[in-house]
């Protein structure tokens, strides 16, 4: 009989992650039904194209979500945020959300 452990890592390889991200995708839309599901990304880059905010997320079945959202301290509160929500938003829009 196979056993099997729970194991806590604190640094999850990112081909692990990838796959928890696509096991759960498969289960989903084999219940679901809807496959439209697409990475959302926006990203704030500088003169030189450093990332210095942006946001990480998903879109699908008519759903947004944002997973991740961070904008460098000396460029918060100038409204930098609120335009990469904005565009995050549209992007969304477009694709049916």
């Amino acid at each position: 009989m196979e056993t099997y452990q729970v194991i806590v890592e604190n640094h999850p390889s990112s081909e692990d992650m990838h796959l928890l991200s696509e096991q759960l995708y498969a289960y989903n839309v084999a219940r679901v039904g809807i496959d439209d599901g697409r990475d959302l990304a926006v990203f704030l880059r500088d003169s030189q194209g450093r990332l210095v905010g942006g946001l990480h997320g998903w879109t699908w079945a008519g759903m947004a979500y944002i997973a991740i959202f961070w904008i460098t301290a000396e460029l918060r509160g100038q409204g930098y945020g609120r335009h990469i929500l904005l565009a995050a938003e549209q992007e969304a829009q477009s694709r049916g959300c």
